[in-house]
Formats: C-alpha cells, sequence, structure tokens
C-alpha cells in the first residue's frame, strides 16, 4: 500500500516550474511592502518544519524495528530474518534508503523554494539576490542529479528524477532582469500552484505513514503489551509472590515504553502543518494575483501564518518527544 502511494506521488510531481525561483532580483528597492515580513516568516517556519518532516521519515526504520522485536518477544513461532517473503523486514530496515532519501529530497525542493521568496521579498538582500539565487539553482541541480542516481536504481523515483533535471536545464533561462516586487510575483505566480501540487501529496505521503505506520503499529503494540500482562500476570499467584519478581518488573519496563511510544505517535502530525503550509502558499499566490480593483486581504494571510507556525511548533514538541523517548531505552 504505501509502495504504491510512493508510486503515485513521485510520477505526479511536477517540478519544473520551480525554476522561477532563480529570477534575478535587481538592486532596485522592493516595493513589496508588508509582504516581506509575512515572507519572513513563513520561510522560518519552513525552515522549522522541514528539518521536522524530514526526521519524521528518517525514524521510521528505527521506530518499526523497536515494533519488530516487541513483535518477536510475543509470538514464539516468528523467525527472526532479515527478509520475509522476500521483502525487506523491519530487523534493520522496513524502508529502503531510496525510498526515504526520494521523500528528503522532494522536501528540500519546498525549503530552497521558499527561501528563493525571502531573497525576492526582502530589500537589505537586494545586492545579494543574483548570487544567493544562484546559489538555489546550484542545489536544485544537485537534487536533480541525487534524484537521477536514485532512479538508476530504483524505477518508482525515475519520473520525479525526470522532472527536477527538466528543472535544472531551465534554471538559467528564467535569469530575468526584474523589480524585486515583480520578481517576486512572478516567481509566487509560477512556482506557486507546483508547490500547492507538492505539497498536497506530501500531505497525503505523510497522512499513510503516520496512521499506517506510526500510529496503528504502536496502538496493536501496546495492545499485545495489555493482553498478555492481563491474561498472565493478573492474579496468578494468590500469595503475591510474582509481585516483584524480575519477569513481571521487566515486562512492565518495556510495557511503559510502548505505552509512552503510543501516547507521542498520537501527536506526531506533520499532515496538519503541511496543510497549514500548502493554505499560506495559496494566499501568497492570491496576493500575487491582486491589484487595486482586487485588493487582498492581508489580515487573513497573517492569521494563516501564525496558525500554520502553532502547527509547526506543536509537530516538532511531538518529534522531540519520541525522539527522546527512543534514547531512553
Amino acid at each position: 500500500m504505501l509502495r504504491s502511494d510512493a508510486k503515485i506521488i513521485f510520477r505526479s510531481l511536477v517540478a519544473p516550474a520551480l525554476c522561477v525561483c532563480i529570477l534575478f532580483a535587481s538592486a532596485t528597492q522592493s516595493q513589496a511592502g508588508n509582504i516581506s515580513q509575512t515572507i519572513t516568516k513563513f520561510d522560518s517556519g519552513v525552515q522549522q518544519a522541514i528539518p521536522a518532516v524530514k526526521a519524521f521519515y528518517l525514524r521510521v526504520n528505527d521506530f518499526q524495528q523497536d515494533i519488530y522485536f516487541d513483535s518477536l518477544l510475543f509470538d514464539t513461532k516468528m523467525e527472526m530474518g532479515l527478509t520475509k517473503d522476500k521483502k525487506d523486514t523491519a530487523l534493520l530496515n522496513k524502508f529502503s534508503d531510496e525510498e526515504i532519501n526520494s521523500r528528503i529530497l522532494a522536501l528540500s525542493l519546498v525549503s530552497n523554494y521558499s527561501k528563493a521568496l525571502l531573497q525576492l521579498a526582502d530589500p537589505s538582500k537586494a545586492k545579494t539576490a543574483e548570487t544567493d539565487l544562484r546559489s538555489i539553482g546550484n542545489r536544485i541541480a544537485d537534487i536533480s542529479r541525487k534524484l537521477g542516481l536514485l532512479a538508476s536504481a530504483t524505477p518508482v523515483v525515475g519520473a520525479y528524477a525526470t522532472a527536477a533535471t527538466e528543472l535544472a536545464g531551465l534554471a538559467g533561462k528564467y535569469w530575468i532582469h526584474f523589480k524585486q516586487e515583480a520578481a517576486l510575483r512572478n516567481t509566487i505566480n509560477e512556482g506557486g500552484p507546483r508547490i500547492a501540487t507538492l505539497l498536497t501529496l506530501l500531505e497525503k505521503d505523510t497522512s499513510v505513514f503516520r496512521e499506517g505506520v506510526y500510529k496503528n503499529d504502536a496502538q496493536t503494540d501496546l495492545k499485545k503489551f495489555i493482553d498478555y500482562y492481563n491474561k498472565h500476570f493478573v492474579q496468578q499467584s494468590a500469595d503475591g509472590s510474582e509481585l516483584m519478581s524480575n519477569g513481571r518488573l521487566e515486562f512492565l519496563r518495556q510495557a511503559q515504553a510502548s505505552a509512552q511510544r503510543y501516547k507521542t505517535v498520537v501527536g506526531l502530525n506533520p499532515t496538519d502543518a503541511l496543510a497549514k503550509m500548502r493554505k499560506v502558499n495559496q494566499d501568497l499566490m492570491d496576493w500575487s494575483a491582486s491589484s487595486k480593483k482586487q485588493p487582498f486581504d492581508a489580515n487573513q494571510l497573517t492569521d494563516d501564518v501564525d496558525s500554520y507556525l502553532e502547527d509547526v511548533d506543536t509537530f516538532t514538541n511531538a518529534l522531540s518527544a519520541i525522539e527522546s523517548a527512543s534514547t531512553k531505552k
């Protein structure tokens, strides 16, 4: 199921319009006005959220390994092995490096887009915008190269690697001299819809991982501890001789770790943060298309940015909690 969803995601991502991030910002003072502060906050949230979402994917194999060893604890007929039915088990890695790295690279494109907006929106960055945006273009090209290498070994990312290659090839084509606000509006007009598609697909993907890989497995694992304890430890000794036995105490320690794992996973929700990120992206597209005849509601954008930052904080705090619980084991 997860691998099938990944195919849909990476076949559907269309990145070429991101190349407008490489628009050259002239040294002329920007007329973007208050939008600069809003984009600064938006980028701050993106740069906080993206590493956390990356960690959400990077942590998944360690999490599945914990679940795997608990499964061995409860099933004496289950054989330990690196593979089962020609598929990798969670003993080492349930998800391949290619599967994880492809998602990491996709998230890196969002991060680079946000950095480009910041360069174009901040008047103080006008003098360095050309150099900085060229660096962003180089990073996009590097992402394309890495995806190409992944595609050679993993066909599931082939279509996505092709799109990234086209993006890198088109980057130099869009070095157009604009005033900062014009460059910013054009970048959002061209890149915003593609980022919206990318974020929508990542929302779906993180939801699948959250429910199917994290939450459900953590809940099932905890239920095994509860059922086993109630069946084998409750009222097993009338004189209480089992009360402080080493076996019972060790079991309780592991059951507590399972309960803490489930508790933290319930709050581990990058999907909402990505949805709010997509909403702010839509607001920015509305701003870029606004005119004197159709003015933009700046208050709505401000409210959406603040709400988005709150969700980013909630998610990053939950991730820190699950990482902390893992190191205490």
